[in-house]
């Protein structure tokens, strides 16, 4: 290693002392500056106390000297280069502002909030004042003081409109955790928080309300109904306000969303709550036209096909969601068409002597309109009766269910297929 001489040292230092005193202050200051735009952090640091070696009492300089300090994570140095600016310059609002990023950052709150008034006080229209001031109340949990701030910091400066985003999908990953770890009520509160910073961004409620769509499936799977329920509710509210914020073709994904928790309100038992459910999902899809008309046809195409290969009951169940879905589509006279078809196949049984082929048709079609079961066979097949005249009334939307014990794991049930299988 070659040593260095004092010779070497004196002159060093005398060409430090005249690179120091060939700039101004200023001139240090705005080289720190340009370091620190260019996140050159180390040598903006070392600038500023150059400008500070030509002033101590330089405010600015101290103020810029917390900036690097700051942003190379030293932040109780910054915090005393911030609090030295004000002391020479009380009126220099930066520094106050600097002073209340920085307490937010060491997570002293209640000293940052304090910053932050301070800075509002010195100028109510300094919008990053009120943009921190929001900040810290977000963190303390006071969400409606922290839209406030932001409102007002929006209201000055346009370029903080994007802080509504940010708090809204930092809470949204909050609940999303909490559903995750099975804190359901918490992941509520933290869900109904974030509705207060909704913004134009619809997607990022859709998003969320997705994830928590595929985790309710999950939860149903594993036959975990409550839990499952819960999160169904959550993705359900959700997807609303994402259809509030900007209406599209979601309403699908809104039906698809109240069908799975039909579903799940049918395995919990909760039967009258499941006809409640199942005309929001009417009402979904009716907001979105071309979607409605795609389901209804699903539906009776179901339905037919159900019936022409002799699948009577799920025929039946279908036939009956596809008429209440579209009560105005002609479904319900198809229905009785094909009612009454299979009445008159197993009246032409019993006239030709069939008896017992002309019983099993008769089974087959009071299963596929319970409503027929109200005369007895003797009476149906009596030649005294106007057939025709019995038939063309009575229907009334296939109200009646007509099993009475309900078992929803038996595939064959009609009430498991009216209320899952065919929407």
């Amino acid at each position: 290693m070659t040593e260095i001489s004092s010779q070497d040292t004196n002159k060093s230092a005398q060409i430090s002392s005249f690179n120091l005193s060939s700039k101004t202050k200023q001139q240090w200051l705005q080289e720190g500056i340009t370091y620190y735009n260019a996140k050159g952090y180390e040598e903006s640091l070392t600038v500023c106390e150059k400008a500070l070696q030509l002033d101590p009492r330089y405010a600015q300089a101290y103020y810029g000297k917390g900036l690097a300090l700051s942003k190379l994570e030293r932040y109780e140095e910054a915090l005393l280069a911030y609090e030295r600016a004000i002391q020479l310059d009380p009126d220099y609002i930066k520094s106050y502002n600097g002073r209340g990023t920085i307490l937010y950052k060491l997570k002293r709150y209640q000293e940052a909030l304090t910053a932050y008034e301070q800075v509002i006080e010195l100028n109510s229209d300094y919008a990053p004042g009120h943009y921190g001031k929001g900040n810290v109340l977000f963190e303390l949990k006071r969400y409606s003081e922290a839209r406030k701030a932001y409102d007002e910091a929006n209201r000055i400066d346009h370029q903080f409109e994007s802080i509504y985003r940010e708090k809204s999908w930092s809470l949204l990953e909050q609940g999303r955790n909490l559903i995750e770890a099975k804190h359901f009520d918490e992941a509520r509160k933290v869900y109904k928080n974030a509705v207060r910073f909704v913004s134009s961004q619809s997607e990022d409620y859709a998003v969320h309300a997705t994830f928590l769509f595929q985790e309710g499936i999950r939860l149903f799977e594993l036959k975990h109904y409550e839990e499952a329920l819960d999160v169904y509710e959550i993705a359900i509210w959700l997807q609303r306000i994402a259809l509030r914020i900007n209406g599209s073709s979601t309403y699908i994904v809104l039906g698809e969303m109240l069908i799975a928790k039909g579903e799940v309100l049918f395995k919990l038992k909760r039967y009258q709550e499941v006809l409640d459910v199942y005309k929001q999902v009417r009402d979904a899809y009716m907001a979105d036209p071309q979607a409605y008309s795609t389901k209804s046809s699903f539906l009776i195409e179901t339905a037919q096909s159900l019936y022409e290969k002799g699948c009577y009951v799920k025929s039946y169940a279908a036939f009956k969601r596809a008429i209440l879905f579209d009560p105005h589509a002609g479904y319900l006279d198809d229905y009785k068409r094909k009612s009454k078809d299979l009445m008159l196949r197993s009246l032409d049984l019993y006239k030709h002597g069939r008896y017992d082929e002309a019983y099993a048709a008769y089974e087959e079609a009071i299963t596929f309109n319970p409503d027929s079961e109200k005369m007895s066979y003797e009476e149906l097949m009596s030649e005294e009766i106007d057939f025709t005249e019995w038939l063309s009334g009575g229907y009334g939307g296939a109200r009646k269910i007509r099993s009475i014990e309900v078992d929803e794991d038996d595939p064959q049930n009609t009430f498991y297929f009216y209320y899952t299988l065919y929407w």
